[in-house]
């Protein structure tokens, strides 16, 4: 699903991303072709034309397909926050939905995160997570589940006391969830939203990347 605004004006430019629901629909641009893809029809391929100006945004018009480019945030059916609301024209058919580079949330709450690394060692799988919800924040990092109420504030992160399960931990899986206690034990500021899918947590205890699932 991806939309590469390559116009013949600004091929240089770096790649663009969109696509859209009910129906769901893509549409790509690149080596000099503008085309649209969609689930209840055939697809549609037209000559890129050239990058116009609009109210917040530009467009790119031709006879067959025009693509509107409106900078202002859309979400789509994940929940997930992009830079523009992308809308497509193609005959008496009007698709919506979302481009540009993905925003990240405007809070934790209701998000939840894979763990990659944590203190400088790489890690992976289903025990190795963190679930923000409304109030509490929920953690597993190699053994027991943890739980915490958290605030945020300011881009810093402050759990509550942690309750845990109490299952017997041995070897990384130890080592990793006692770095992790360490951590919720003081405020964590977020050092990093990047491409809005890698969450970067640290304080003087360590630091943990995770990535948005």
């Amino acid at each position: 699903m991806l939309l590469h605004l390559l116009a013949a004006v600004a091929a240089q430019s770096p790649g663009y991303e969109a696509n859209g629901f009910e129906p769901g629909w893509r549409l790509t641009i690149g080596g000099g072709r503008m085309e649209l893809d969609w689930q209840e029809g055939p697809p549609l391929s037209v000559r890129t034309p050239r990058r116009r100006a609009a109210p917040n945004g530009y467009r790119y018009a031709t006879r067959r397909l025009t693509v509107l480019v409106v900078h202002e945030p859309c979400e789509d059916e994940a929940e997930r926050i992009y830079a523009d609301t992308v809308t497509v024209f193609a005959g008496d058919l009007r698709f919506e939905g979302c481009g540009g580079e993905e925003q990240p949330p405007p809070t934790l709450v209701n998000t939840t995160w894979d763990i990659v690394e944590i203190g400088g060692d790489a890690v992976s799988g289903e025990t190795y997570r963190l679930d923000f919800g409304e109030a509490r924040l929920s953690a597993v990092a190699g053994c027991n589940r943890l739980s915490a109420s958290f605030t945020e504030t300011d881009q810093v992160v402050t759990a509550g006391p942690v309750v845990s399960t109490r299952m017997a931990c041995r070897g990384p899986a130890a080592a990793h969830e006692r770095r992790l206690l360490n951590m919720l034990g003081a405020p964590m500021r977020i050092m990093a939203w990047e491409d809005g899918e890698m969450l970067v947590l640290v304080n003087e205890a360590g630091q943990i990347r995770a990535r948005r699932n």
